[in-house]
């Protein structure tokens, strides 16, 4: 009787010692699989993740530049023709005197101020150099919103700019520049009676090849 029982608990013990290693087995494999699956489809769902934010992303911006080019474009379509205010205007040497006493002819006015694109500004400065020599020097003016005549003067001296140059703080009544996206930069050509033309808003991409001056050229050519 009891080398039976001895016997049963040998076979018990083996039985469970078996089903244990079984199990360990089990668990072992299922642990590579596991690694195994997570290899294969981790990086392709990170790519595809990262492939759908760059996409995303690009589209948002192209959507984005849509509304701005939408928006450059009416804003330039409701100034022309637009009136300006005959403002007083700060001269560099800190007198002030009434806009339309300084546009004898039509001009072309590029309008700017401390808050805008700086790399605009600097690329819009050698387009108008380089126009100079067509349209002649005279036919270009710079209206500077800055804080003060002071600001202005300095940015002048820095950028070594050769065109005359008047400060304003008075509303202009220029519907580019009150609806502007971040105060960019604008041309546009004005007559005596301050009637707009031309009106144009300023891009870091623009050279002096651009057809809006192409059509300066031709308009004011000297």
């Amino acid at each position: 009787m009891t080398t039976v029982s001895n016997n049963a608990i040998q076979r018990t013990i083996i039985y469970l010692r078996c089903k244990k290693v079984n199990g360990l087995f089990l668990f072992i494999i299922l642990v590579v699989l596991t690694s195994i699956i997570l290899l294969i489809f981790l990086p392709l769902y990170n790519y595809d993740k990262h492939v759908y934010i760059k996409y995303s992303n690009k589209l948002n911006l192209l959507q984005y530049e849509k509304i701005i080019r939408l928006k450059r474009d009416s804003n330039e379509l409701f100034t022309e023709n637009s009136q300006l205010n005959n403002i007083s205007v700060i001269t560099l040497k800190n007198t002030s005197i009434k806009l339309n006493s300084i546009i004898k002819k039509q001009k072309l006015v590029y309008r700017f101020s401390n808050r805008s694109c700086q790399t605009c500004v600097e690329n819009d400065l050698k387009i108008l150099r380089t126009l100079a020599d067509t349209i002649g020097i005279d036919n270009i003016i710079i209206l500077g919103n800055f804080d003060n005549i002071k600001n202005l003067i300095i940015y002048i001296k820095n950028e070594e700019i050769p065109f005359d140059c008047y400060n304003y703080s008075d509303v202009l009544n220029l519907p580019i520049e009150k609806n502007s996206i971040n105060d960019s930069p604008c041309f546009f050509v004005l007559s005596n009676n301050l009637k707009v033309d031309f009106a144009h808003t300023s891009s870091p991409n623009y050279s002096i090849n651009s057809l809006y001056f192409k059509r300066i050229r031709m308009f004011l050519r000297k």
